[in-house]
Order: structure tokens, then C-alpha cells, then sequence
């Protein structure tokens, strides 16, 4: 065969190499590249997903774990601010602590239930209105264990508010042996 022949096969071998190169490179490989891309995407959008998922997760379990917590401050919330009027407990507190600081309790009267006014607020409303019940009461003892008396009605979980105190010396003056007569309120919430 001729040079010029053979440079001639040689070429049309090349340009057929070629366009067989590019037929395969535009029906095989760039259909398979839109394939992994879409796989890709798929892959990222799912993982995304799990994220979101995880994150929202994260957020019910911390808020389940704040609103465990929040039990425990209801429950205080409904010892000092209980949601029935219970007179013989509040009795039985007054009567431990006076004889805790060692007073005599010598007389204890009750005040018939206040109830504020509801201004329109229904059984349902989250905000109820307050009640109080008044305490008049009179205990003997010394002035100190009177004072103790007074600082766990202060600090007592459920709220005592004293309006007003009188005190009667019994003894005599150079006695610390007193009468006191106490005006005691505590709240409640009306149902």
C-alpha cells in the first residue's frame, strides 16, 4: 500500500475511533453522570432529612425534660397556694407549730371563707381567683419560742400572712411569760 494510502486508512481509523469515542462518551457516560448526581442528591437530601429528624427529636426530648420539671413546681405551687380549702390541715399546721416552739394554744377561731370576685373568669380559665380564710388565735409562752413560732409561719410552705398581733403580759414584769393574740390569713384557689 501506498504512504498516501495508508495515511488516508490511518485517518479515517482515527476519525472513526473518534466519533466511536464520542458516541459512547454521549449515550453511555453522561447519562450515567445524571445518575450519580441524582444519587447524590438523594443521598444528601436524605441525610438531611435524618438531621432535621435528630434535631427534632433533640428539641421533644429537652422539652419533655423541662416539662418533668415543671410537675415538681406545680406540686410546691399547690402547697403554698392550695387548690381546696382544707381547714383541718391548716389547723394541724398551726397546732404543730405552736407546740414545736413549745406555746400553748389557748383559744382558735375561723373566719368563714373569702372568696375574691371572679370578674367573668370561667371554671376553665388558667387563672383562677384566690380565697382567704382568717385565723384568730391566742398562745401562751415566752417571747423567744413566740418569735420562733412566728419565723415558721414565715417560712411554712403554705402562706400565712399574720394582719395583726396583741400581746398581754401573764406574769410579772421581770416574766417572760406572755399572751399573744394573732389575726393569721392564708390563701387558697377557689375551683
Amino acid at each position: 500500500m501506498k504512504p498516501s494510502t495508508k495515511r488516508l486508512v490511518s485517518l479515517v481509523a482515527a476519525l472513526v475511533m473518534v466519533f466511536a469515542a464520542l458516541i459512547i462518551y454521549f449515550n453511555l457516560t453522561v447519562p450515567e453522570y445524571g445518575a450519580a448526581d441524582a444519587i447524590r442528591a438523594d443521598v444528601l437530601s436524605r441525610q438531611q432529612l435524618v438531621s432535621d429528624q435528630k434535631g427534632a427529636i433533640d428539641q421533644v426530648q429537652k422539652l419533655i425534660a423541662d416539662y418533668q420539671g415543671k410537675g415538681a413546681i406545680r406540686d410546691v405551687v399547690s402547697l403554698s397556694l392550695p387548690l381546696k380549702l382544707d381547714q383541718s390541715g391548716i389547723l394541724h399546721q398551726i397546732q404543730s407549730m405552736a407546740s414545736l416552739n413549745k406555746l400553748s394554744l389557748q383559744s382558735l377561731s375561723i373566719s368563714a371563707p373569702v372568696s375574691q370576685d371572679a370578674g367573668g373568669v370561667t371554671s376553665t380559665a388558667v387563672i383562677r381567683p384566690i380565697g382567704n380564710m382568717t385565723f384568730q388565735l391566742r398562745v401562751i409562752g415566752t417571747y423567744g419560742d413566740f418569735k420562733n413560732f412566728l419565723g415558721n409561719l414565715e417560712t411554712n410552705i403554705r402562706i400565712f400572712d399574720v394582719r395583726s398581733i396583741s400581746v398581754d403580759p401573764l406574769a410579772k414584769p421581770n416574766q417572760d411569760f406572755y399572751g399573744f393574740d394573732l389575726s393569721v390569713v392564708t390563701y387558697y384557689q377557689n375551683p
